[in-house]
């Protein structure tokens, strides 16, 4: 036997036995006919007679969208020719929205476009013979898939956190985002059971979780189904660097074999980061003041805000040292052709490391010195270069005149002739 469709908007049609409303029909009801529409129930239930007395009862089901429009349909009967209802009025939120005259066997689907609230009541009220059915349903179209965004992580971020946070916006305008219809993968692993779940389907829903993700890039991937089975995808992309950038400093120019340095010396960052790269570097800097164990540390920051330090001491002695020679006094004339050469030196930083005079290594105790130098005639300079270890020499000098002394001349005299010896005295009478 064939039955038929039956709404306030439509005349009458014939189609075969048990069959669904179509997309074109429910499309014109609703006015929202379209490619890629899906239809979608909210409530359903199967009310059975079981005597001839009248019954009544009371639902109520909850719309996600209640500015949309919807329909009220009673499948009559069913099918394997079940028997329809003869006599029952469906009212929704206090309003009858089908009554008894629309219960005709020529019709086994019955509809009527109506507007719900959010929260709704339905109420069914019948008489017919025992045995006889019938099933409402409130459906909705859906013609745009549901929407899923990432609002963290940051599309391509990197990250230097021990644990990233994941939050995904779904909404959708019509059905609402199924509340079973989320998957969410990291990497292709499933971590949908991190998430907050959904209670129930909703217009706009907020799920996040704590992801422990190793150092290196991962993909999160969002899959979301509405209630009207409509789907759609979306990832973000997240990287994960927790190691500090390397950072190597240099000293321009290096210092001497002491480990001083007795100019200007620069200091040079050199950055390097293997996975987020380096966002930043210190620039070059310089040192110029005088002192012992200055440190200066060099900074570099990777793009996932890790930090690397280094530190470099310096030893810096720009100020040369002081000396003094004590003896000879300039101007001094000498005539040995070895000249002892005394004197003082002193430094305040790096200190004294050596004392030459004309070359000639001095003999250096404490805060004196003293060498042998070797002199040539005539006038000449005596000079004393004292170096501390940074390098600075200081330098001293005086003039001395070396003359040799001539040997004084010795003038020899003859002793005078001696008289012949006489023999004085009296001859013996």
């Amino acid at each position: 036997m064939a039955v038929g469709v039956y709404s306030r908007d439509m005349a009458r049609q014939r189609i075969s036995a048990g069959a669904q409303l179509t997309g074109l029909i429910l499309s014109m009801l609703i006015g929202h006919a379209g490619a890629g529409a899906a239809e979608f129930r909210i409530f359903r239930k199967t009310y059975v007679a079981t005597s001839e007395r009248t019954v009544s009862m009371a639902e109520t089901f909850v719309a996600p969208n209640a500015r949309m429009p919807w329909i009220l349909r009673v499948v009559n009967g069913g099918a394997r020719d079940r028997a329809p209802m003869a006599n029952a009025t469906v009212s929704v939120n206090g309003r009858e929205v089908i009554g008894p005259r629309w219960f005709r066997p020529e019709f086994g689907v019955l509809e009527s476009r109506l507007r719900l609230r959010r929260a709704n009541s339905l109420a069914v009220r019948w008489a017919s013979r025992s045995g006889s059915r019938m099933t409402v349903e409130i459906v909705g179209q859906d013609t745009t898939p549901p929407r899923a965004l990432w609002v963290n992580p940051v599309p391509n971020q990197w990250t230097n956190a021990p644990t990233v946070l994941a939050k995904l916006r779904v909404t959708d305008d019509r059905s609402g985002v199924d509340a079973g219809g989320v998957q969410v993968l990291a990497d292709g692993v499933a971590v949908t059971s991190l998430l907050t779940p959904l209670r129930e389907a909703t217009l706009d829903g907020m799920m996040e979780a704590t992801l422990a993700l190793s150092e290196g890039p991962h993909t999160l991937v969002a899959r979301i189904t509405d209630v009207a089975g409509l789907a759609t995808e979306a990832s973000v992309h997240v990287s994960v660097d927790r190691t500090a950038p390397t950072v190597r400093a240099t000293v321009e120019p290096p210092p001497n074999r002491n480990g001083w340095h007795h100019t200007v010396v620069r200091i040079v960052a050199d950055c390097e980061d293997e996975l987020s790269g380096v966002a930043y570097c210190d620039e070059p800097v310089t040192m110029a003041d005088d002192g012992e164990g200055q440190t200066r540390g060099r900074r570099a920051v990777d793009r996932a805000g890790n930090e690397g330090k280094t530190f470099v001491t310096v030893d810096i002695d720009r100020t040369a040292p002081t000396v003094r020679i004590a003896a000879p006094a300039n101007g001094a004339i000498v005539a040995h052709p070895r000249l002892t050469v005394t004197g003082t030196m002193a430094d305040a930083l790096s200190g004294i490391v050596g004392v030459t005079c004309n070359g000639t290594e001095a003999v250096v105790t404490e805060a004196t010195f003293q060498c042998d130098v070797p002199l040539v005639e005539g006038s000449q300079s005596m000079v004393v270069d004292a170096h501390d270890r940074a390098g600075n020499v200081a330098v001293a000098s005086v003039q001395v005149l070396f003359r040799r002394e001539e040997p004084m001349a010795v003038e020899r005299r003859e002793p005078a002739s001696a008289a012949p010896l006489g023999v004085l005295g009296e001859a013996a009478r």
